[in-house]
């Protein structure tokens, strides 16, 4: 079995985590995937969504346990 030093594996952690913050520093502007969505486009796809929710649920592919708890059946086939 490898034995590792408990403080060389502490410094070579932060070394790492000092090398990623370094390079993600250097990073100016937005990132890409970060440009803030068309508010319409947002209203569109959240009613999509729930439509989609909806549907799952009246035909069975979803269904509530609880509050917060709901099994999603993937065994469930569609014609």
């Amino acid at each position: 079995m490898k034995t590792v030093d408990y403080q060389d594996w502490k410094r070579e952690i932060a070394r790492r985590q000092r090398r990623i913050l370094a390079v993600e520093s250097k990073f100016q502007g937005r990132a890409p995937g970060r440009r803030p969505r068309d508010p319409e486009k947002e209203k569109l796809l959240a009613r999509l969504d729930k439509a989609r929710f909806e549907r799952y649920l009246k035909s069975g592919k979803i269904v509530i346990l609880g509050p917060r708890r709901w099994k999603w059946r993937i065994d469930f086939r569609t014609p």
